[in-house]
């Protein structure tokens, strides 16, 4: 798991050490541990900003494009956004790994932003990650800013003020924009599935 200088992974780290109690779970911000992982989580909590200055303040950018390019990689919440181009919340490149941009929950009458609640969410396209889920299922935000993403990459719909994507995939790459160690069992299968796919050795 990559250590970007944010908090707010106490949840996760106890979910994976759950649900892979024999599986060596690192918290790194070495960019040769995260060259040589057999997979990668990127969490992300608080701004885009700062997500993307905590990476390029430990080196980290080049590592982390090459990962999530190459390998079995799950970005959550912030770590989700960071793998787009910018965000309308602030400055700072993103990784760029995936296109667009990531904008602000446009107003809309009674809706509250942040976006801070459960939301039904309906898949778009079976991915290996999501095959076991629902058509619909229930999972826990914390945004305020989304990513509307193509078709070809978005695996996973939700609606708040607009649609947006709340999950997206493409090659081994696998992000969120909810909290599945948060996401009661829908949000936890994802994770492990995940987890048994970087630890499986045929």
């Amino acid at each position: 798991m990559v250590d970007c200088g944010l908090g707010n992974i106490h949840s996760l780290l106890g979910c994976l050490a759950r649900i892979a109690p024999h599986d060596q779970i690192d918290f790194t911000a070495r960019p040769r541990q995260i060259a040589t992982a057999d997979g990668i989580f990127l969490p992300g909590d608080g701004s885009f900003s700062a997500c993307v200055a905590g990476i390029d303040a430990r080196g980290l950018r080049k590592t982390l494009i090459k990962a999530a390019q190459t390998k079995p990689f799950f970005g959550i919440c912030v770590g989700m956004q960071v793998l787009f181009e910018a965000s309308e919340e602030g400055p700072g490149q993103g990784l760029g790994v995936l296109p667009g941009t990531v904008e602000k929950f446009p107003p809309a009458n009674g809706a509250k932003i942040p976006l801070m609640g459960w939301l039904d969410v309906k898949a778009s396209r079976p991915t290996n990650l999501t095959e076991g889920l629902n058509a619909q299922e229930w999972f826990y935000f914390l945004n305020s800013y989304c990513v509307k993403a193509s078709h070809e990459l978005t695996v996973l719909d939700a609606s708040h003020t607009c649609k947006f994507a709340a999950a997206v995939a493409h090659g081994t790459l696998f992000a969120t924009q909810f909290h599945p160690e948060k996401s009661s069992s829908p949000g936890v299968g994802l994770l492990e599935r995940f987890v048994t796919q970087i630890s499986y050795k045929p």
